[in-house]
C-alpha cells in the first residue's frame, strides 16, 4: 500500500513540476508568438498566408501558438 502512494506522490510532485515549467515557457515565449501574430495579421488579410478560419483576436492567437508549440518539449 505505501508504493501505490510513495508513487502516485511522486507522479503528483512531476505533475506539478511540469506544470510550472510550462507555465513559465510561456511566459518567457510569450513575446516571440506575440510578435509572430502580429505578423501574421496583416499577411492574413492581403491573402498571403492562408487562415485557419477562426476570428481570433492577435493575444488569443499568440496564446493559442504557445499552447500548441510548448508541449512538443515534454515529450520524451
Amino acid at each position: 500500500m505505501t508504493t501505490n502512494v510513495t508513487l502516485a506522490s511522486r507522479f503528483a510532485d512531476r505533475r506539478s513540476r511540469d506544470a510550472a515549467s510550462f507555465r513559465t515557457l510561456v511566459v518567457l515565449t510569450y513575446p516571440v508568438f506575440l510578435a509572430a501574430a502580429l505578423i501574421r495579421l496583416p499577411l492574413a488579410l492581403t491573402g498571403l498566408v492562408r487562415g485557419d478560419g477562426r476570428r481570433l483576436s492577435v493575444l488569443a492567437r499568440a496564446r493559442t501558438m504557445a499552447h500548441t508549440v510548448i508541449p512538443f518539449c515534454f515529450m520524451g
